[in-house]
């Protein structure tokens, strides 16, 4: 059997509610619920149940109800002791004690430092909660006290909750409940603090800034204080962009790519994915800062970041479809799946060759391979076979070799980009490119060989298109025009001959 009173009065046996009555037999059942395993004497339920103005009979009545309640909940549950009636309860079936055990088994996990396991602990606790404490009896006397504690020890449990979803760089999931425990109590400043630090996170500075203008302007105005030294060195931290104000999942090392895709599952939320860490810019939002291998689920409509998973090495395309997220880790050759409800990682399995482009439909993961095409400045993979693969297993079912992969012609990769996937041809005089010798840069013309360096020994053969149409220059060993001594600063510039 279990009781509620974060809420209104709940009995249930079996998960099925149990009728107790209404009025002053209900009142009676949570003033015991309130005292559980304690007794609590007739004078007692009298002026709880009544006030000042009980009747003659109260006494009386206190009999009858604590009866009826007998037969309901049964005669073990209910005792009557030398010093009143005790309702007998076993640990864990009132909601208010699971609550209450809960959050505290949150704050001791956040103390540790386990961010996650705190948020699923806070999360749990505050489900419980049906409604305001107490809601039947919200206005009677002896609920009073116990009304301002459990909604005292739900706000701090969200406010801990904020805590952990902070820590884990979730700051556009908390705006919403931080903007709702302001409402609540407006000059309670730990959620202000929260709300400018989740402000600053996302790139609202000016935002964090007013709301600390707005918190003091309030304190002043209602308790005529300053606010207190912490939320005045956040301010501090804010307005000196202290690096120690960032979240910790975050860092800002420098770009390599970027690839941004708006998942198709429900709760329009964006997957972004980085090498090292990116800041991705949205429109109408703010920056973002990524960390190294990991993917973010992104709100759609505030282009803000709520959770960061950490998948393999060098992650690039994004495809979502047939039951999952899945991202292809280009250095580790290999594919994450993720579960686009919980975002955390289902599965990682190996690719075979080189990976270069990932698709999802029709039943199939579409997994684009080919061989590295090393060029004179970085190697690049083009796509010459497509394997289509088993989402469920992760097993190979057929495996298509791309032909027609000339200049010019190609194969559409299914789904994925919307150019054809094409094998780069290779340049030069019908042999493989290779790096330029100094010997190779004299004869391209000295320090224009720097120039020439992204080129293939067969690009000389083309040509260069003049500076200045003037048939009258002289061409210098590369094919292409000098300057004329007449050109504007051309005069002694002219480059020699070799």
């Amino acid at each position: 059997m279990n009781f509620g009173l974060l809420g209104l009065l709940e009995v249930l046996e079996g998960g099925e509610p149990i009728a107790v009555g209404r009025g002053k037999e209900s009142a009676l059942l949570a003033i015991l619920l309130l005292h559980a395993n304690e007794p609590v004497s007739t004078d007692r339920l009298t002026h709880g149940l009544w006030g000042e103005r009980a009747p003659e009979n109260a006494a009386k009545n206190v009999q009858q109800y604590v009866s009826r309640l007998r037969r309901v909940l049964g005669p073990d549950r209910l005792e009557t002791t030398p010093g009143g009636y005790a309702l007998h309860l076993q640990p864990g079936e009132l909601d208010s004690e699971r609550f209450e055990q809960l959050a505290g088994d949150g704050r001791a996990a956040l103390e540790l430092g386990n961010a996650a396991s705190a948020e699923r602990l806070f999360t749990t606790a505050l489900d419980l909660w049906r409604g305001p404490a107490l809601a039947d009896f919200r206005y009677d006397e002896f609920a009073q006290e116990a009304v301002r504690r459990l909604e005292s020890e739900r706000r701090e449990a969200t406010a801990d909750r904020v805590d952990a979803r902070l820590a884990l760089g979730q700051e556009v999931r908390v705006r919403p409940e931080l903007e709702q425990l302001i409402d609540e109590e407006p000059l309670w400043e730990r959620p202000r603090g929260q709300l400018m630090l989740a402000l600053y996170r996302t790139g609202r500075q000016s935002e964090a800034l007013d709301l600390y203008r707005d918190s003091r302007a309030l304190l002043d105005r209602e308790l005529g204080l300053e606010p207190s030294p912490e939320l005045q060195d956040l301010e501090r931290g804010i307005l000196n962009q202290d690096p120690a104000l960032g979240s910790r999942r975050r860092r800002t090392l420098g770009v390599r790519r970027r690839h941004v895709v708006l998942l198709a599952a429900a709760g329009c939320v964006v997957a972004v994915a980085a090498v090292v860490a990116a800041v991705l810019a949205f429109t109408g939002g703010s920056s973002q800062n990524l960390g190294a291998n990991e993917v973010a689920a992104i709100d759609a409509s505030a282009g803000d970041p709520v959770s960061y998973t950490s998948v393999g090495t060098t992650p690039g395309d994004i495809a979502v479809g047939e039951g999952g997220v899945w991202v292809l880790n280009s250095d580790d050759r290999t594919i994450t799946r993720l579960d686009p409800s919980t975002h955390g990682v289902v599965k990682t399995f190996a690719t075979t060759g080189e990976p270069t482009e990932l698709a999802a439909g029709a039943g199939a993961l579409w997994v684009g391979s080919g061989s590295p095409d090393r060029g004179l400045i970085e190697t690049v993979t083009s796509t010459g076979e497509v394997s289509r693969v088993d989402p469920a297993t992760t097993a190979v079912l057929t495996t298509t070799r791309l032909y027609g992969s000339q200049e010019g012609g190609g194969v559409t990769f299914p789904g994925s980009r919307s150019e054809p996937a094409r094998r780069r041809p290779r340049r030069g005089l019908g042999s493989r490119p290779r790096r330029l010798d100094h010997q190779d840069r004299r004869r391209l013309g000295g320090a224009g060989g720097a120039r020439a360096r992204n080129r293939s020994i067969g690009d000389r053969r083309r040509r260069c298109r003049s500076l200045v149409p003037d048939h009258r220059q002289r061409r210098d060993a590369r094919g292409c025009p000098g300057r004329s001594a007449h050109q504007p600063g051309g005069a002694g510039r002219s480059r020699p001959d070799h």
